[in-house]
């Protein structure tokens, strides 16, 4: 049984691959370096929960270079 921490981060973790698998229909085309990496985290994020964390800030730096491309 989960805990409500637990419950309110799986939570957050299936919002933020919804967004991820978002935002990875927008770049495919656009940079695909920036494409790639957005992809590599959406895989990553699906595996793995526990590097969440420390994978966030990566993965908006990223975002916001994809971004600046535009």
């Amino acid at each position: 049984m989960f805990t409500t921490d637990r419950y309110a981060y799986t939570s957050g973790m299936r919002c933020f691959i919804a967004i991820t698998k978002a935002i990875l229909s927008l770049f495919k085309s656009c940079d695909k370096k920036e494409a790639i990496f957005i992809e590599g985290c959406y895989y990553e994020l699906r595996e793995e929960e526990r590097k969440f964390d420390k994978f966030i800030k990566k993965y908006l730096i990223h975002l916001l270079y994809a971004f600046k491309a535009l």
